[in-house]
């Protein structure tokens, strides 16, 4: 996708090793796109509201 940053560049530009050592919290970073369709929106965008459990 033209524009999009990878994983170890959000990692970077977030400082996220830092803050991950800092708490002692084991962190894992992926990436994701969505479409936004209003009548999905509950379903198709679940993953982005609620992150990696």
């Amino acid at each position: 996708m033209n524009g999009a940053i990878d994983e170890l560049d959000i990692v970077e530009n977030l400082d996220v090793e830092q803050a991950a050592n800092a708490m002692r919290c084991p962190t894992r970073v992926e990436t994701c796109s969505c479409i936004y369709k209003k009548e999905q929106s509950k379903t198709s965008t679940a993953g982005i509201k609620d992150g990696y459990k």
